[in-house]
């Protein structure tokens, strides 16, 4: 993590520090990475380990579609 990511990340606004998955994704154990950490995304990872398994499938009809819907959906912006 270099030096003014790690500042920025520190700095986010508490409505960021409060949503679920922007923790979840951007955060280790809740907390914003320190400078000369290694900084993982484990969500777009496991993303990215979708897709070679189920191609277009796995984008557009299977389960990173319906995480997506889901979340939309609970943000009540329509999608189906």
């Amino acid at each position: 993590m270099s030096e003014i990511f790690a500042e920025n990340w520190a700095s986010q606004s508490p409505a960021s520090k409060d949503a679920r998955e922007f923790v979840k994704a951007y955060y280790a154990d809740g907390k914003p990475p320190k400078h000369g950490e290694v900084f993982v995304n484990k969500p777009l990872a496991w993303t990215y380990r979708q897709i070679p398994h189920g191609g277009r499938y796995a984008c557009y009809e299977d389960e990173i579609t319906r995480k997506i819907v889901q979340r939309l959906n609970s943000l009540d912006s329509p999608m189906t």
